[in-house]
């Protein structure tokens, strides 16, 4: 949406069209890929003799520069079938 004229507002614009005044600011974040991942959680469940659970994972991918949260490990552990 480009504005028509300097002197008009963005929101009156946006009620005008029935748009939300966020979806105007809104930008797509990309995420990575989540299948990237399995290979490193199956390399740490097998150096550590498949006995991690998802918080010693998730230490254990921080030592490696990996940020993930606890609940997204866990899924990719289950999905991993580990």
């Amino acid at each position: 949406m480009k504005k028509a004229e300097n002197n008009l507002k963005l929101t009156p614009l946006c009620r005008l069209m029935d748009v939300p005044i966020a979806s105007y600011y809104y930008r797509p974040v990309e995420r990575p890929e989540t299948t990237q991942y399995a290979e490193t959680l199956m390399e740490i469940h097998k150096a550590n003799f498949q006995a991690y659970g998802r918080r010693r994972m998730k230490v254990a991918l921080n030592d490696q520069g990996i940020q993930l949260g606890a609940f997204k490990i866990s899924r990719l552990m289950r999905e991993a079938g580990l």
